[in-house]
């Protein structure tokens, strides 16, 4: 990198693209608490209670039909793309919820944004969560790459398709995710 970008180098990366890099003995963890901090402030979210779950289940989330009119489209479609960032980065607790809540962004209604802020009361009170990642060679044990997905079936309400999603491990961390 350096030879295509001015870098600074301190004793080691610390901060990259707004992620925190967190060095320890056993290893590293990853996590983006400032971004955090900003996307709250940024959609007056900041002093949000926080909640257990990302989402409510029982919230019916169904696409609008044009006879209503769109409920702040420009914003909803921020906050999904704020978040988006997250899940691509440190998040994979989100991949789910964000994803179906993108289905929504060219409609959105104020349901919609009840459920999005809702994620953001889950983000208030979850800022601190982190990807672990351990050096296994110090501890000589072997790695082992373990993989899971799930679907629901025909669970979408407008067009009975179903969502799926899918995590990968090495060892226990998260190395891969959708």
């Amino acid at each position: 990198m350096t030879k295509h970008f001015t870098v600074t180098i301190k004793k080691g990366l610390s901060y990259l693209l707004g992620i925190e890099i967190l060095h320890n003995a056993t290893g590293l963890e990853l996590r983006q608490t400032q971004y955090l901090t900003n996307i709250l402030t940024r959609f007056s979210m900041e002093n949000s209670s926080p909640v257990s779950t990302p989402i409510d289940p029982r919230a019916p989330l169904v696409k609008a039909d044009e006879s209503e009119p769109a409920y702040e489209k420009q914003l909803y479609q921020q906050m999904i793309g704020s978040l988006i960032y997250l899940v691509t980065c440190t998040r994979p607790d989100l991949g789910c919820v964000v994803s179906f809540l993108s289905w929504f962004a060219s409609y959105p209604l104020l349901c919609h944004h009840t459920a999005i802020k809702r994620v953001f009361n889950y983000l208030a009170g979850t800022r601190t969560t982190s990807l672990v990642y351990i050096h296994y060679q110090s501890i000589n044990i072997p790695l082992l790459i373990s993989g899971y997905s799930d679907a629901d079936y025909a669970s979408c309400r407008d067009t009975h398709r179903s969502i799926s999603n899918y995590l990968f491990l090495l060892n226990s961390c998260t190395i891969s995710w959708l």
